[in-house]
């Protein structure tokens, strides 16, 4: 089934966007977000140093006292793994009893996160916080492993940031390229398993921010631009073919998507600090 075929949700402009609910709002820079196991949605508040946990109509801290935190993905034996956006930022493990375990630490602006089949974490990282505008700016793809070893799975040059990363469960390492739409029209990158280099997914999206599966961790990605003009983002799903269809609009400055239980999509708004819960997206297969 392909992309093309998923039913279009358009969000109208204004600050109470239509059919759309808010579930959280007043956060300095949401950013990545991932749902647990238990229906957790879990939200990293950029500015504020803090991850914050919303289950229901509860919401707790879970993590304070970070530098950035901007990815999160869930840990494959339980907790978060988040990323510190900073020059010298730390790959953290938030445990599920509240402890914090730093796995590798000097990395480079590390961004996106997430967990590869073996159990190694890939961790996206950019040199354009350390001088690198506007040349020679490089960005790439780390793999940690579990006794904290860490190396390249590769490095591209004059991308601004692959911001953001997913993994499905045959092993196909995505990659959101935030410079899309100004450096280069290759929006998402993907890493076939044993290739040395990603190859180009899809083409012709803007400010590829954020990145995520569909339910049950499949395809069509969710793919977020956070910014296509004006400080108007989008969420599209991308197929296997690289097909792209909208999936929310009108949406301002977006970073990040995931999915809650029972469909519904939730957003992070990094121009209103709100996170929005957005409802009737279609996942099943004659929706798409």
């Amino acid at each position: 089934m392909t992309a093309a075929a998923l039913a279009l949700v358009l969000l109208a402009a204004g600050d109470s966007p239509a059919g759309v609910d808010v579930l959280l709002e007043g956060l300095r820079k949401p950013d990545g977000l991932v749902v647990g196991a238990d229906s957790t949605l879990y939200v990293c508040e950029e500015a504020a140093g803090r991850v914050l946990a919303l289950r229901g109509d509860s919401t707790r801290v879970v993590a304070q006292g970070l530098d950035s935190p901007e990815g999160i993905c869930i840990h494959p034996e339980g907790g978060l793994l988040v990323t510190e956006d900073v020059v010298g930022g730390r790959l953290l493990r938030i445990c599920p009893d509240g402890g914090m375990e730093v796995l590798a630490s000097g990395l480079t602006a590390p961004e996106g996160v997430c967990v590869l089949p073996d159990g190694t974490i890939a961790v996206s990282w950019s040199n354009a916080q350390t001088g690198g505008i506007p040349f020679p700016l490089e960005t790439g793809v780390l793999a940690v492993g579990p006794e904290g070893s860490v190396r390249e799975l590769f490095r591209l040059s004059m991308v601004y940031s692959l911001s953001d990363l997913a993994c499905d469960s045959s092993g196909n390492l995505y990659a959101a390229n935030e410079s899309s739409g100004m450096l280069t029209w290759a929006s998402v990158l993907v890493l076939r398993p044993g290739a040395d280099s990603p190859e180009v997914l899809c083409r012709g999206l803007f400010s590829c921010e954020g990145l995520g599966l569909s339910p049950g961790g499949a395809l069509p990605l969710l793919v977020v631009e956070e910014d296509r003009g004006h400080g108007h983002g989008r969420v599209v799903a991308v197929d296997a073919e690289g097909e792209v269809a909208v999936l929310a609009d009108s949406l301002s400055t977006v970073e990040d998507a995931a999915v809650l239980p029972g469909g519904s999509l939730a957003v992070s708004e990094d121009g209103t600090g709100r996170v929005l819960e957005i409802p009737g997206i279609d996942w099943s297969p004659t929706g798409r």
